[in-house]
């Protein structure tokens, strides 16, 4: 590869990792104070079942593979670091939902296996090199985490699978808002303004899912909502330097990332407070259903449905921030200051926030 004049690195790197996850609480079994009772006409001081041991229980393993490459080029003013990756974690470690009727409402277990795949991509590169100095820096990286095995003792829901994404919100679909005169069966006694939500599915005798509507809305009619992890995560990053100044910009951001505005879900907790004349945000004021706003984007705020998911809550959240910007100028290059300092720099920093993103 000598004739390569263009290529100044090239590195190929793989590596295999292990670790142990030991940090839960809670993993003994004990009994606290404080349910005091009246016994003999004399307050006494009663003690309950807090906390359930798992003699079970066993360290959370986490496995990763990574495959790395290291490339320059033009005598490395261009340099670029690719990882890819994957993570198992074994005995995931986590609270396990006990049945109702018991006095303690869960206790810690290992729920499962967990896989996560992803990338991470940094270019470095010099601009110009003279008088005149500009490089850059990129990054972007992306993982996905899944469900590999769960633990046989945790039911899972009817709308829910053995490899699902870790972070989701499920709901029910959501189709406009009711309406006078709207004839929706597995929605009576829902007040007109509320949400509308669709009937796609039900059970059929043995308990197996079947598509169709059966004019009742339970699980069957669940679906995934929305994914909690960001699909895409980047940076960018800009130095400059001329004579004693230098100027450094740098950003990050998300991309494809969605998340529940609690400004407006707030908005549907006054009820009835509203009436009562309570303060709340601006945004809570836009575009509410009506008699005389009836095709208005979100529920009316003086009914609430006991079937609500809040679906109209969901908002892209992506956004680009300008974490500093830095301008400084070098005061070791004067005679007078040399004497004294071997390096003296004095710099401002500010922030900003930029959001790009729109409302679904």
């Amino acid at each position: 590869m000598q004739k390569m004049d263009w290529l100044s690195n090239l590195k190929l790197r793989l590596s295999i990792g292990q670790t142990g996850n030991s940090n839960v609480d809670g993993a003994y079994g004990y009994y606290s104070f404080g349910q005091d009772y009246l016994f003999g006409n004399k307050v006494n001081t009663g003690a309950y079942l807090s906390s359930y041991s798992n003699p079970k229980l066993q360290w959370e393993t986490q496995t990763e593979y990574n495959l790395g490459l290291d490339l320059g080029i033009i005598q490395n003013r261009v340099n670029m670091t690719l990882e890819l990756f994957t993570k198992n974690v074994s005995k995931m470690l986590g609270d396990k939902t006990l049945m109702y009727y018991l006095p303690v409402s869960s206790v810690n277990a290992n729920l499962g296996t967990t896989t996560s795949k992803g990338f991470e991509l940094n270019l470095n590169t010099i601009n110009l090199n003279g008088p005149f100095f500009w490089s850059s820096n990129i990054n972007l990286s992306a993982y996905r985490d899944r469900w590999k095995k769960r633990n046989p003792d945790i039911a899972l829901k009817i709308y829910e699978s053995e490899n699902d994404p870790l972070r989701v919100k499920w709901g029910y679909v959501a189709d406009g808002l009711i309406q006078p005169g709207d004839n929706l069966p597995h929605m009576q006694g829902e007040s007109v303004g509320t949400q509308k939500l669709k009937d796609i599915g039900g059970f059929d005798e043995d308990g197996n899912w079947v598509e169709g509507p059966d004019g009742v809305l339970n699980d069957a009619d669940m679906v995934m909502l929305f994914n909690e992890d960001p699909k895409f995560s980047f940076g960018f990053s800009n130095t400059f330097r001329y004579k004693n100044f230098d100027l450094d910009i740098h950003m990050y951001g998300l991309l494809g990332w969605k998340k529940f505005n609690p400004y407006l879900s707030n908005a549907r907790s006054m009820n009835p407070n509203i009436e009562r004349g309570y303060n709340f945000s601006r945004v809570n004021l836009s575009d509410y259903y009506s008699s005389e706003n009836p095709n208005a984007k979100y529920p009316s705020l003086y009914f609430n449905s006991t079937k609500d998911n809040s679906l109209y809550t969901i908002e892209k959240a992506d956004f680009l921030r300008i974490r500093n910007i830095t301008l400084g100028y070098e005061l070791s290059h004067h005679k007078e200051i040399k004497k004294w300092l071997s390096f003296a720099r004095v710099y401002v920093d500010i922030a900003k926030t930029i959001k790009f993103a729109k409302n679904t």
